[in-house]
């Protein structure tokens, strides 16, 4: 036995080989190790003439689950199955393997999450050409993206980052470049041989799985990919694509759909980062979807339905007629809400057709769920009717054309099945009496056969004078008569003891025993004819994937037109005005996700953005007033209209958005050694790498992961370079008052700011954008609202208070810097404004009790200053960063100290930092 164990792991060493021994998968040696670590399972282990092998099993029936936790963190398995009755065969069972599992061949819906894809990728890079293939097994799903030039590594990862592929492949000589390109937005990385993705043999498996015409297309550069080496990029990708399933499945699955072509060009770019902080499927807490875009428009009622709105979600479009006739059937969905909810309660009753067929098409449908086929495909009459009953738009006529309710199979499935078969398709009770006359001569031989039983347990309850004696069945022991022990004396002697209980005997006859092996032999007949009757039943299912697989897709667009449709009716959505130029008007617009909290009631704002005089819009205003917010809000209804949705406002000109950019929020990305200014810069750079003027940039709060007068040197510098060099329309909030006169002297710049009252000491906040500039962040007041110490926010004021006193009464060569520049201000030579902690400014440099501790001063503070400018932030990690600010930090503090009168002294290292 472990050699076949062995001759299977030969040739699976990267994989967890599950190995099936009567009523349990055995893993044994490391796999068994590491499963055991996984799964918190027991380790056993068995004797061999080697020595001890390690072991550990889970039960043959709920090994699904075992498996799909498995497959969640990333490993591969192998089934091998006995593929003989071990009770006919003639010494060892024979075992095959049966089914490999990687995380991108899934199609069991245990293992499954129905409202998303589960994609396997290929990676492929040849000079700068980059091509990506990605199929989704458990829907037949394929689309190929190809890339080139300066663009294509940005525009490839964010169709990455989009497809979120479960598992990526890549040939070996370029795995280590994935991982360094991909970063941590691939979750399983599997090295392929070289050859697999060769253009010959590309071309010759691309051409026997979809056809010359698709592998022309494809070598024509079709896709994008340039050509080389005798065969496209894209095609290679496809090739080694198909070769990885044809090796892992035995097979390419029947219900692989041709590859789709997904053209950046054709959709609104959004990159990671964009997807991150406009939360669009994912909160970038949890990854869950509660409070996203995707939680508040997802209404849909079927499986296919929530993957069709997640992807355009994800992924909306730029094609001013596409959109539209979105919109147009949205609308008239929007007009007939008695119809709509008719068709949403024809759509109820369909199950997932998508991931139906493609289990058709591996070979693992059940009996129930071509049961569940069937059910679906007799809703659709009635989904039919009610869309031939609504205002005709585009759309809708040509999803009604793709909708086939297919009833010719539908009526097979009816007639062969039924309506609550078992799970196992081995143990017979799958077909419908009269649907094969060979199925029901057998079972009219087992219906007889126990009729019979039940005639002999009446008789020898007669013949022995036992009222309680009764037949049953087991599998161990077959039939037999049990007899309770107080009427032992009783049993007749040609009564044969088989089995002894605790409160009875059981007994056999030889003409039990007889008529057994009649029953049982017609039922194990009866069975497997009724296995071989089902598979052909499969196979003709099979035959009409391709009608199966239109008519999934159009189910799937009324689900998600119809969810749209339900949300714009319930919440007072309107129909955005769609046009091409480069005018951004949102009256009354309202953040999708906080307009339905239903805590508070959300204030609606207005925006007012186009190509030429309002370019850029600078927000100010206090913390907790409603810039993030706004922000968001403006790119969530872009996204929303742009997908073909309608939106939360009372009127909505959107001027088609080709990308949007974001750059939200504040954190180290401590995996890749980076301080939050690095990540600022690094998402700030891609507007200026990238951006055209039909782009829109959402930047909030730029320059505060570095110093003051950094934050503002930079952030003046950028919004500089953007309206010279790139021109597309920019929503900044910021903290940095300076900021605000650029609008002075750059044409299309203007100033808003949320409006924020003091009622008292009590500061309110309106949460309305208006226009023009703040004249104060109120930040001490923010302080107090959130709960400050008193006594803390007294002394921020008193300081608050010196520093604009020091600023008025600066050097004209300081005066008029802003908030932002008072502490250089307050701090001049010769200036007469006040130091924190009641010191006045000495000119000459003098200050204190005396200028020979202001000189030690001085000294320390340079010490300080030296090794801040001498420090290479690039070149440290993480921990060492922080470990050289905790230093740096200490020091200053005591610096500061001696201002506020505490002993220079007492620092000792001062100097020495």
């Amino acid at each position: 036995m472990m050699e076949q164990y062995w001759r299977v792991k030969s040739r699976h060493p990267d994989k967890i080989v599950f190995f099936r021994l009567g009523d349990f998968y055995e893993m044994f040696y490391e796999d068994a190790e590491r499963v055991s670590r996984e799964l918190e399972l027991t380790l056993t282990a068995r004797e061999n003439k080697g020595g001890r092998i390690p072991m550990c099993g889970v039960p043959y029936q709920s090994a699904e689950t075992y498996i799909a936790r498995l497959i969640e963190r990333g490993y591969k398995i192998v089934l091998c199955d006995q593929v003989e009755d071990a009770r006919q065969a003639r010494g060892l069972v024979r075992r095959e393997v049966v089914r490999v599992i990687t995380p991108g061949t899934v199609v069991e819906a245990a293992m499954l999450d129905e409202r998303r894809n589960n994609y396997l990728a290929a990676w492929l890079r040849q000079g700068d050409g980059w091509a990506l293939a990605a199929a989704d097994v458990s829907t037949g799903q394929c689309l190929v993206a190809a890339e080139s030039g300066a663009e294509a590594a940005a525009r490839l990862r964010a169709e990455v980052d989009r497809l979120a592929p479960a598992e990526c492949l890549a040939p070996e000589s370029q795995v280590e470049d994935l991982r360094r390109w991909a970063g941590d937005a691939l979750r399983t990385v599997t090295p392929r041989p070289d050859h697999d993705f060769d253009p010959r043999r590309a071309r010759e498996l691309v051409t026997e799985v979809f056809g010359p015409a698709t592998c022309n297309a494809l070598l024509e550069g079709a896709a994008g990919g340039p050509a080389a080496g005798g065969g496209s990029t894209v095609l290679r990708a496809v090739g080694g694509l198909l070769a990885y399933l044809a090796d892992t499945q035995g097979r390419v699955p029947a219900n692989l759909e041709p590859p789709r072509v997904v053209r950046a060009s054709e959709y609104l770019v959004l990159d990671a980062a964009a997807r991150r902080h406009l939360e669009l499927v994912g909160r970038s807490s949890d990854g869950s979807r509660r409070d996203t875009l995707l939680g508040v428009l997802d209404r849909t009622v079927t499986a296919m339905g929530a993957r069709c709105l997640r992807s355009w979600v994800e992924q909306p479009l730029v094609s001013r007629p596409r959109i539209e006739a979105r919109l147009d059937a949205v609308e008239a969905l929007v007009r007939a809400p008695a119809a709509r909810q008719r068709i949403r309660e024809a759509l109820r009753g369909v199950h997932d057709l998508e991931r139906l067929a493609s289990r058709v098409a591996f070979g693992t449908a059940n009996a129930r769920d071509l049961v569940a086929l069937r059910r679906s495909l007799q809703r659709l009459p009635a989904l039919q009717a009610e869309l031939a009953g609504l205002e005709e738009t585009s759309l809708l006529g040509d999803l009604l054309q793709r909708l086939d309710p297919l009833p010719d199979l539908a009526d097979l499935l009816e007639r062969a099945l039924v309506d609550d078969p078992p799970a196992s398709l081995t143990e017979g009770g799958l077909l419908r009496d009269g649907y094969d006359a060979r199925v029901d001569e057998l079972r009219l031989v087992a219906r007889e056969g126990r009729s019979w039983v039940t005639r002999l347990e009446q008789r020898e309850r007669e013949r022995t004078g036992i009222k309680s004696l009764k037949v049953g069945f087991n599998k161990v022991f077959g039939y037999y008569l049990e007899i309770t022990h107080a009427n032992r004396d009783r049993v007749p002697p040609d009564y044969q003891r088989r089995q002894t209980l605790a409160n009875a005997e059981r007994y056999i006859t030889p003409e039990l025993k007889e008529i057994e092996d009649k029953i049982l032999g017609a039922e194990e007949r009866l069975n497997s004819l009724e296995y071989e009757v089902f598979l052909a039943l499969r196979e003709q299912v099979a035959a009409r994937l391709d009608a199966l697989r239109r008519t999934a897709s159009a189910v799937a667009e009324v689900d998600a037109l119809a969810a749209l449709a339900e949300v714009a009716d319930q919440h007072g959505y309107v129909r955005p005005e769609l046009s091409d130029d480069l005018v951004l008007e949102i009256e009354d617009g309202r953040h999708p996700v906080l307009d339905q909290r239903p805590d508070a009631a959300f204030v609606p704002n207005d925006t007012r953005l186009d190509g030429r005089d309002r370019r850029m819009m600078v927000l100010t205003g206090p913390n907790m007033g409603g810039k993030s917010t706004y922000l968001r809000q403006v790119a969530l209804i872009v996204i929303m209209a742009q997908m073909g949705s309608f939106v939360p406002a009372r009127r909505a000109r959107i001027g088609l958005v080709d990308r949007i950019f974001t750059r939200i929020g504040a954190a180290d990305d401590l995996a890749r050694g980076e301080s939050t200014f690095m990540v600022e810069i690094r998402e700030a750079l891609q507007v200026l790498l990238y951006a055209t003027p039909r782009s829109l940039a959402i930047i909030d709060e730029l320059g505060r992961g570095t110093s003051t007068y950094d934050g503002i040197a930079f952030s003046t510098a950028y919004l500089e370079y953007l309206h010279r060099h790139v021109g597309c329309r920019t929503l900044l909030s910021t903290h940095f008052f300076e900021l605000t006169r650029l609008a002075e002297r750059l044409p299309g710049v203007h100033n808003h700011h949320v409006q924020a009252l003091l009622d008292g000491e009590r500061l309110v906040f309106s949460y309305r954008v208006l226009p023009g500039a703040a004249d104060r962040s109120y930040g001490v007041e923010v302080a107090r609202s959130a709960g400050m110490p008193t006594e803390l926010v007294l002394r921020a004021r008193e300081l608050l208070l010196m520093l604009e006193q020091g600023e008025r009464a600066a050097a004209p060569g300081a005066a008029g810097l802003g908030s932002a520049a008072r502490e250089a201000a307050a701090a001049q030579p010769g200036d007469a404004g006040t130091l924190p902690g009641g010191s006045a400014a000495q000119p000459g440099g003098a200050t204190g009790p005396g200028g020979g501790e202001w000189e030690l001063w001085r000294t320390r503070t340079r010490a300080v200053l030296e090794t801040l400018a001498g420090t290479d932030i690039m070149h440290l990690t993480p921990l060492q960063a922080m470990e050289r600010l905790q230093v740096l930090a200490e020091q200053a503090r005591l610096l500061v100290g001696w201002l506020d009168g505490e002993n220079l002294d007492a620092g000792g290292a001062a100097g020495r930092p």
